[in-house]
């Protein structure tokens, strides 16, 4: 089982006739109604808000599970700022000799420019999804934002980012994750260790 703090805690699992059904723990609302009520949120929530994603991923990935469908309406978070990353349906296990997957799975939105591409990919499209709800969250919509699914995966793969005004250190976090080489994002454990989401000594206690 999967066992910290920002990954919603599975109960029980049962079928049905027509359904699979999964009981967790509760967890109050997801990031998108937030994007929906505020259109925005200031840079310090946001760094608590990395800092508690970039947790859950590294225990993910550490464990050789890519998640593989980051997005807003997987992303629950409580009334006390408590971050939990839940639905695990698209989720992948990396066995140690095949590292590379190549099955599009998840929302064209998030999806890192290998995906869409159906190239080869790896822990690092987590990253990228990571940096485009990151993104989205600061500026009130993503970096790339269409309605036609064609001209979306055009500027995914084709498009720079356009920065708005924020501190250095956010600005080089989302470039690091924003990068369209997956083999030159930002990863662990350089990531861990960004000036954005390195936690002070503080934080590493009140987490405890």
């Amino acid at each position: 089982g999967l066992y910290h703090e920002n990954i919603i805690l599975l109960l029980d699992s049962f079928e049905t006739t027509h359904e699979f059904c999964v009981v967790t723990e509760f967890a109050q609302g997801d990031l998108f109604e937030i994007l929906e009520d505020d259109r925005n949120l200031p840079e310090e929530e946001v760094r608590k808000i990395s800092q508690q994603l970039v947790h859950a991923l590294y225990y993910l990935h550490s464990r050789r599970i890519i998640h593989r469908d980051m997005k807003p309406q997987n992303i629950l978070i409580s009334s006390n700022g408590m971050v939990k990353l839940c639905d695990f349906g698209f989720a992948r296990s990396m066995s140690t000799n095949t590292i590379v997957l190549t099955s599009i799975k998840g929302t064209p939105l998030y999806m890192a420019p290998e995906l869409v591409q159906e190239l080869p990919y790896n822990h690092t499209v987590d990253l990228w999804s990571l940096g485009v709800i990151i993104y989205e969250l600061y500026v009130g919509q993503p970096p790339f934002y269409t309605n036609s699914i064609y001209t979306l995966i055009h500027l995914i793969v084709k498009d720079p980012v356009k920065f708005p005004d924020m501190s250095p250190d956010f600005k080089s976090f989302l470039q690091g994750l924003l990068n369209k080489t997956p083999s030159e994002r930002l990863t662990w454990p350089d990531l861990l260790k960004h000036p954005f989401v390195k936690e002070t000594e503080q934080e590493k206690k009140e987490r405890k």
